[in-house]
């Protein structure tokens, strides 16, 4: 059933694994060039979140692709924005900076105990995001990866 309602709503037949890492790519190398002095970019990404999210949603969309922003302000204690694209088979979360909220040596997290992948119950996740920028996703992964902003006493 889920292969025949897939069929339906991709009439185009978009390769969505192609389109959201070429988008992510693009929009990676674009943040790279336009602040070439690393000095200035912390390999992280952090703070150039609501910019790549916005920009890869603007690209998908061009290509066919209906991406939802989430502000993750609005639903935990976190000023962070990303993008989820939801699809009968599960679907995708797109966070090329989810690496600001990983395990790095040095840093802490404000106002969490631990850091957001952490908290994952599946590791392929904060992988996925931290090497490509996307992560195709089950329905229990977007849940996961969701639950990881949950602020924990």
């Amino acid at each position: 059933m889920n292969e025949f309602l897939e069929r339906i709503i991709n009439l185009r037949g978009l390769n969505y694994d192609q389109l959201i890492q070429q988008s992510v790519e693009h929009q990676l190398e674009a943040i790279h060039q336009a602040v070439p002095d690393s000095d200035q970019l912390e390999t992280d990404l952090t703070g150039m979140c609501k910019v790549l999210a916005s920009n890869i949603q603007a690209e998908l969309h061009q290509a066919g692709i209906q991406a939802r922003l989430l502000d993750f302000s609005e639903i935990a204690d976190v000023d962070h924005w990303s993008l989820i694209v939801e699809r009968a088979d599960g679907g995708y979360i797109i966070d090329p900076s989810y690496q600001q909220f990983c395990t790095q040596p040095g840093r802490v997290m404000r106002n969490h105990q631990r850091f957001f992948d952490q908290k994952l119950a599946n590791p392929s996740i904060a992988d996925n995001l931290k090497t490509q920028g996307y992560h195709k996703a089950t329905q229990q992964d977007l849940a996961d990866y969701l639950a990881s902003f949950e602020i924990q006493s």
